[in-house]
């Protein structure tokens, strides 16, 4: 199966990598055969997994470069075997003033280009995720920017739940993945939850979200760990949290409200995240 263009800004875009016009990459993936688009494929699942893989990282920021019209040099057969992108029609600079050739640092291509950042602060803190692995799915907790107010002026930040289901040992379906926010209501009860304030019996809802209304997040105490659930048309995606993840979960959520309201410390939010999470009548 060949890779398309669109693939590849989807999956490079979702995880914060830089990536070219769509139309960069279609003249290199044309003088592509079937074995290079396979290795190309298995570099963007890495990619979808949240592997981080160094090897797969450096393929994709070099096949980048070559859609921006740069000149690389690079030791991947499949890249040196192809041509960079040649823009049609005139070019602003001669072939001869072109950008000499240049090596890509590695650090920064999970890093978005700073014309895409709003706010230094959000340099500090890009794709702060912890995951979670189950027996039929994963989850990632991800640091996020709250999407349903992306062009306010003090944007807010809050947490991102993906769910993936299990297809085989070890490997989980990232690119059906379902992804879940929350709002900045629900953000401060999700954080009591897992500071282990829910009653006994007691399930922490999150419900109507999506175009469709249809996605919906459950949270409950179930032996010495926080059980969840996302779910959307009828289809479940579970979860158990281990008392060993609430750390890392927690971290995450606490920064996003310590950057919502940096007037207050945190004793205070964990005190206020406590206060509003739903009461179970006759407790």
């Amino acid at each position: 199966m060949l890779v398309s263009a669109e693939r590849i800004c989807l999956v490079l875009r979702s995880r914060g990598i830089p990536a070219a016009n769509v139309e960069g990459y279609k003249p290199l993936l044309r003088s592509m055969n079937q074995p290079d688009h396979d290795i190309l494929s298995f570099h963007l699942r890495r990619i979808v997994m949240g592997a981080d893989d160094e090897a797969s990282l450096k393929f994709v920021a070099e096949l980048t470069e070559l859609a921006n019209g740069n000149q690389i040099s690079t030791t991947d057969p499949v890249l040196a075997s192809i041509r960079p992108f040649t823009a049609p029609a005139t070019r602003s600079k001669p072939v001869a003033q072109e950008r000499p050739e240049r090596s890509i640092a590695r650090p920064q291509v999970m890093v978005p280009s700073a014309s895409s950042l709003r706010t230094e602060k959000e340099r500090e803190v890009v794709r702060k995720k912890h995951y979670v692995y189950g027996q039929r799915c994963a989850y990632m907790f991800e640091l996020d920017w709250l999407k349903a107010r992306p062009h306010q002026a003090n944007q807010k930040r809050t947490l991102t739940v993906e769910a993936a289901m299990q297809i085989a040992p070890r490997s989980y379906d990232w690119e059906r993945r379902i992804s879940f926010q929350f709002t900045l209501l629900e953000l401060p009860q999700f954080t009591a939850a897992l500071l282990g304030k829910l009653a006994p019996n007691q399930v922490w809802r999150a419900s109507n979200h999506g175009r469709a209304r249809d996605k919906f997040f459950r949270a409950k105490e179930q032996a010495e760990s926080l059980f969840m659930k996302l779910e959307q048309a009828g289809v479940i995606w579970p979860v158990r949290v281990g008392q060993e993840h609430r750390y890392q979960i927690l971290t995450l959520a606490l920064e996003a409200l310590r950057y919502n309201d940096d007037n207050l410390d945190t004793p205070t939010i964990i005190q206020l995240c406590e206060a509003s999470l739903p009461r179970v009548p006759g407790i």
